[in-house]
């Protein structure tokens, strides 16, 4: 395995501790410049977002963040149904999935999976369920590819489990359909495997690389240096924590270090539009650790965006042409090279695709 360089180098006038420097603090959530201010951002695009809802029967309810205005519009053709596990559209073809929607710019609709779930040219989405004899058994777990334009619902047998094991979608990749294997509690098997939609085929893809979802030939995933003496506990079980992100090659199985951190709790937090990832690094698991924000432009290059407290929230990345978009505590957040991290004043939501 290539292990890159722990001291990395910060770009930006903010804190430059990696490396024993000193200097000015980067602004922490809370005081991010509100996005109106900034100089330069004049582009015009829909965000769609997923806004949780904290009374009556619906969970949610689907809108767009309209730039550079601002304003929300609740979109009413995002409405869904749940039974049991499933949500409905109640949009026709009515599409079932196991997830809140994502946008689908394909067919201008929104779809109940994840963005990573639908396939790369906006057709099709496939989620995987328990064999009727779960838990017990899993002894027919199926795998359903659905068209995103006809609601047509193609089911693919996958091979049986142990009790209480699930099969999950990974990612929908030109190559095929990747899966990971969920255990009972957190209890999971770290290999990722390859389904064929095609023929029904699954082969191991890689191994020790579950967590992650495949882009670009590789997998991303949160690792643990044995070396690392100051390794952190999980304040709950007790495991030590990662402290470094490792790009897996699916073809060679070769490992490089893009990021580490000794004594510190790492998580890939998502990829841009170029694949570079974005990092959390924090210093505990309290809510007043200090948790800093990266860009990783290269193995053991990277750039401390921002540093603050309560900052583990963030997640739901999307890269576009515009930005890099955050879901996060109170609010929607924003990065470009230009103008850096910020807060959308006002306006909260789960990401739910690029913003066009």
């Amino acid at each position: 395995m290539t292990r890159a360089t722990a001291c990395l180098v910060v770009v930006l006038p903010v804190v430059l501790s990696a490396c024993g420097l000193t200097g000015k603090p980067a602004s922490a959530i809370p005081g991010a410049t509100a996005i109106s201010t900034v100089p330069g951002l004049t582009f015009t695009c829909r965000l769609p977002v997923v806004q949780p809802l904290s009374a009556g029967a619906a969970l949610f309810q689907t809108a767009f963040v309209d730039f550079p205005s601002r304003t929300v519009t609740i979109d009413e053709k995002g409405a869904f149904e749940q039974h049991n596990e499933l949500y409905t559209s109640v949009a026709l073809p009515h599409l079932t999935g196991l997830s809140w929607p994502s946008w689908d710019r394909t067919f201008s609709r929104w779809v109940p999976a994840e963005r990573d779930a639908i396939s790369p040219d906006g057709a099709r989405y496939a989620y995987a369920i328990a064999g009727s004899d779960y838990p017990k058994t899993n002894l027919h777990p199926l795998v359903h590819l659905v068209d995103i334009g006809t609601g047509a619902d193609t089911i693919i047998p996958l091979p049986a489990l142990d009790p209480f094991a699930t099969w999950a979608v990974a990612s929908f990749t030109t190559e095929g359909i990747y899966l990971r294997k969920l255990g009972y509690e957190g209890t999971s098997p770290t290999d990722l495997w390859l389904l064929d939609p095609t023929t029904g085929s699954v082969q191991l893809a890689a191994r020790e690389s579950a967590l992650g979802s495949p882009r670009a030939g590789g997998v991303w995933v949160n690792s643990l240096d044995p070396a690392d003496a100051g390794a952190l506990p999980d304040a709950y079980s007790g495991t030590l924590l990662p402290d470094e992100v490792i790009r897996q090659d699916l073809k060679s199985g070769a490992k490089v270090v893009w990021f580490y951190r000794p004594g510190k709790s790492v998580h890939l937090l998502g990829l841009d539009q170029s694949g570079h990832p974005f990092v959390l690094v924090a210093a505990g698991q309290a809510s007043a650790d200090t948790v800093e924000l990266w860009l990783v432009s290269a193995p053991g290059s990277g750039q401390r965006l921002w540093s603050g407290s309560q900052a583990s929230d963030l997640s739901a990345l999307v890269g576009d042409a515009h930005a890099v978009w955050f879901s996060g505590p109170g609010g929607i957040f924003m990065y470009t090279p230009v103008a850096g991290f910020q807060k959308i004043p006002a306006r909260t939501g789960q990401i739910a695709g690029p913003c066009s």
